[in-house]
């Protein structure tokens, strides 16, 4: 393999500086496997932590404890999730998802909106583009969707009763809060 040397010079201070091909292409290694690395390394949820993520092609079955006491339980199967919560032998069915090119990965995480004590199920769903967010309130014999939202585009948070999606570059944010049992779109 041939190197070549790139001559750089600095006509203010006549200091030069060789930069060697082989370096150059151990930057750009680095910088590709960074970003193929956080390809998809980023939570939808900025302050919160996911309890189980789901990415295209997975082909498992996960579950997680919830706060609640119940188990959340994922089967990923093939292009197919189906999501349940099951309390000791009984089960509910909270949501079925298909994979098409606007839901290729989907995370899980909880929150209390309500601030009863009992957190809500958020799913998060969509690809690196945009995504939707649903919220359930999970109760050992009933659960209730409470919430859909389709205005992420990159992330939301969770603040007090609220649920934030910032937009664009200016520090803009959509905000759904909390009141009397639905989301109401406060700004």
């Amino acid at each position: 393999m041939n190197a070549f040397n790139l001559n750089l010079r600095d006509t203010r201070q006549s200091k030069s500086f060789i930069i060697n091909s082989s370096f150059i292409k151990k930057l750009l290694c680095l910088f590709l496997l960074f970003c193929s690395v956080n390809a998809y390394s980023q939570s939808y949820f900025k302050n919160t932590k996911p309890i189980i993520i789901y990415k295209s092609g997975d082909n498992d079955y996960k579950s997680a404890k919830l706060k609640n006491g119940g188990t959340l339980s994922v089967k990923f199967k093939g292009f197919q999730v189906n999501v349940n919560v099951i309390y000791g032998k009984t089960g509910l069915n909270i949501a079925y998802f298909e994979e098409t090119d606007d839901c290729e990965f989907i995370e899980f995480t909880e929150y209390d909106f309500n601030k009863d004590g009992n957190r809500e199920l958020v799913i998060a769903y969509g690809n690196d583009v945009q995504f939707k967010v649903s919220v359930y309130q999970v109760l050992r014999n009933k659960i209730k969707h409470i919430g859909e939202f389709d205005d992420g585009q990159f992330d939301c948070y969770f603040e007090n009763r609220s649920i934030l999606f910032p937009y664009g570059t200016q520090g803009l944010f959509t905000e759904y809060t909390y009141k009397k049992g639905m989301f109401i779109k406060t700004n």
